[in-house]
């Protein structure tokens, strides 16, 4: 008898070649969104100096998401240094159905604080603002300033505070805010602040001056009387564009009569100015707080001289597998 060769038996369930239905490839996910987007080895990043949307086009997956606020302005007047902005890490699920809807989440970069008299916090900075989630990191405290408050103020990291002619201490250095209900320590976002040094002579020739902005890798002494407590707290490194940065350093503060310009913080904390020649006195030096490092602005000095230096704007980074 003659012999049939075997029939080809098909792979694919007959109900898939009946629906013309083969199989649905996996999606591939996309995004755009960033001032600077670039890929190193698997992981590619976004980068956000400004504030602007970052877009899921297809699929989904989860992302790291780094924010860094706007570093706080420094005080006037023998002033705080600004405090550096406040720093959060995050890791969430971002769909292109998610955000708005359509896959659009709002970036919102924080600017610095304002320096001066009444130094301002800096900007927070923010991850699908206004949407059905975010994630938000809040801006560096203001410094103390001797003409409008003593007190550092509140913030991702603490504003330094000042002395005054007649208080052995100023009352209160700026605290490390928190996101929600949970101010642990592991929940807070940097460093406070440190407190200034009075004139205890109250003859305008012993040293006095304000405190360093905290930082957002450790806080300033707090405690301590010393000139050490002048210089801005440091901030904290992350690589998310392959490169170590440091960001949220704390702002210099200011003191009388030293002919000393006191550093800030390592992550874009300002310097404070330098003052000599009693009142009204001259002052030199003193820088604001760098653009994208969220550094905290640094103080001001002299008699009749409030103008503090603004903190730095804060950035945002997003990173995944690709």
């Amino acid at each position: 008898m003659p012999r049939h060769p075997g029939r080809m038996m098909p792979s694919t369930a007959v109900k898939d070649w009946l629906s013309g239905s083969f199989g649905t490839a996996a999606v591939v996910f996309a995004a755009t969104g960033g001032n600077v987007v670039d890929t190193y080895g698997s992981t590619k990043y976004h980068k956000f100096t400004s504030s602007s949307n970052f877009v899921v086009t297809s699929g989904e997956a989860d992302i790291q998401v780094l924010l860094i606020a706007g570093g706080g302005g420094g005080g006037g007047y023998n002033g705080g240094g600004g405090g550096g902005g406040g720093w959060r890490e995050s890791t969430i699920h971002v769909s292109s159905t998610g955000g708005d809807g359509s896959g659009s989440y709002v970036i919102t970069v924080g600017g610095g604080g304002t320096g001066g008299a009444h130094p301002a916090r800096g900007a927070e900075t923010v991850f699908a603002n206004g949407q059905d989630f975010e994630l938000r990191a809040l801006g560096g405290g203001g410094g103390a300033g001797s003409n409008g408050g003593w007190h550092g103020k509140p913030g991702g990291s603490g504003g330094g505070a000042t002395g005054d002619l007649y208080n052995t201490w100023s009352a209160t250095y700026g605290v490390s805010m928190w996101v929600g209900n949970d101010n642990s320590s592991a929940n807070r976002q940097g460093g406070y602040g440190a407190r200034g040094k009075a004139d205890s002579d109250h003859d305008r020739t012993t040293p006095w001056g304000g405190g360093g902005g905290g930082g957002g890798g450790a806080s300033q002494d707090a405690e301590s009387a010393s000139t050490d407590n002048n210089e801005g707290g440091d901030g904290r490194s992350f690589s998310y564009d392959n490169v170590a940065t440091t960001y949220a350093g704390g702002g210099g503060g200011a003191w009388y009569n030293t002919n000393a310009s006191y550093p800030g913080g390592s992550g874009g904390g300002g310097a404070s100015q330098a003052h000599t020649g009693g009142v009204p006195g001259s002052v030199s030096g003193g820088s604001h707080g760098t653009a994208n490092l969220g550094g905290g602005g640094g103080a001001g000095a002299g008699a009749g001289t409030p103008a503090g230096f603004n903190g730095g704007s804060g950035i945002l980074f997003i990173k995944y597998s690709v």
